[in-house]
């Protein structure tokens, strides 16, 4: 899989409300997904991990930059 591909179910799993304003979203890949592993995505408030044969292989999160947050990171 391309990399590009891990940023689908974080674009799918971002509320509405935050895509109205400004955010960051950071996305963290730490090993690629092979073909035909079983694939899962896990979704928190404001995070989204991506497991494939048992072991985490991407992970992300999200917020709304505000005056509290540089877009700095």
């Amino acid at each position: 899989m391309n990399n590009a591909i891990y940023w689908q179910p974080v674009e799918d799993a971002l509320p509405e409300k935050l895509r109205s304003e400004p955010f960051r979203a950071i996305l963290e890949y730490t090993q690629p997904v092979k073909r035909g592993e079983q694939v899962s995505v896990r979704t928190g408030t404001n995070t989204l991990h991506i497991d494939a044969g048992g072991e985490a292989r991407a992970s992300a999160r999200w917020f709304a930059l505000t005056s509290n947050h540089s877009d700095q990171g």
